[in-house]
């Protein structure tokens, strides 16, 4: 069984821009990512009006109700460097 990854923003957001969230879920056992990515992806996209916005959020309420939502409002890299997650999947976020 793969060990559990940590997102940041911008494969959140590209992924949801192509309709592939789902493949997070396939790939590996839990997908993390911090409140700061939620504020990052979720909130200030939807404040913005981004459709993918709305992707996310669904993605991340399912994520939180499976207890994949850390909490502190920290970057996924600090994050990462202190849990037993194996990946941290980061990159530019573009919108």
């Amino acid at each position: 069984m793969t060990k559990p990854v940590v997102s940041d923003t911008g494969p959140l957001i590209t992924l949801a821009k192509l309709n592939l969230l789902h493949l997070l879920e396939r790939l590996y056992r839990r997908v993390y990512f911090p409140g700061s990515v939620y504020k990052e992806a979720v909130v200030e996209g939807l404040r913005q009006g981004l459709e993918d916005a709305h992707t996310l959020r669904l993605f991340c309420i399912i994520s939180i109700i499976r207890g994949n939502f850390y909490h502190r409002d920290t970057e996924s890299t600090e994050f990462f460097i202190f849990s037993p997650c194996s990946l941290c999947l980061c990159g530019e976020k573009n919108r």
